[in-house]
């Protein structure tokens, strides 16, 4: 039995900053150690907050301006006295030390995958998720300051899929895998 269910968790975005937002399906006693990392396997705590009741949380990563990696993880630790246990990763891609591409969690579920991506200039922007074979499985398309689509997971094989994404100014494929 886990010490508690993680429902979400984001990683995005927010004026300079990083918002950690994650959710989880009861409330329990312990508290929350935010964690962050470079590489996806290895992390370290960026703070940490009591559990207070709720079940929405939301930390804000004030020390993202050295970080030099292209790609940034987030995860949250719950702590009580029965244990420990971890909320999925999210990650964000940067460039030029500017935060553009956020994808969680991952591995994602039936709920889906998030994509979310910085455009101040409003080019088209298409999202894809793909299978294993690059067969598109879906597609969204938008020119919105921030572009914003949930793939849901609902009814797709576990296994690695790909979201693909396209612009005038960022092209990237990012591997996520459905549990």
């Amino acid at each position: 039995l886990l010490p508690v269910n993680f429902n979400m968790i984001s990683a995005l975005p927010k004026g300079g900053n990083v918002e950690v937002k994650w959710a989880v399906e009861s409330a329990k006693k312990g508290f929350y150690i935010i964690e962050r990392g470079i590489d996806g396997m290895s992390f370290e705590s960026i703070g940490q907050m009591a559990s207070t009741g709720d079940l929405q949380y939301s930390f804000m990563d004030l020390n993202t301006s050295n970080i030099m990696a292209s790609v940034v993880y987030y995860r949250v630790k719950f702590v009580e006295d029965a244990g420990y246990n971890y909320s999925a990763v999210a990650s964000l891609y940067m460039e030029g030390g500017q935060l553009l591409l956020g994808v969680y969690p991952v591995p994602f579920s039936d709920q889906g995958i998030n994509v979310t991506l910085s455009n101040p200039s409003k080019d088209m922007v298409t999202l894809r998720l793909l299978n294993q074979m690059g067969i598109e499985i879906a597609k969204y398309e938008d020119n919105s300051a921030v572009v914003s689509s949930v793939f849901l997971g609902k009814g797709l094989s576990t296994g690695l899929y790909f979201v693909e994404v396209n612009s005038s100014f960022l092209n990237k494929i990012v591997k996520a895998t459905k549990e």
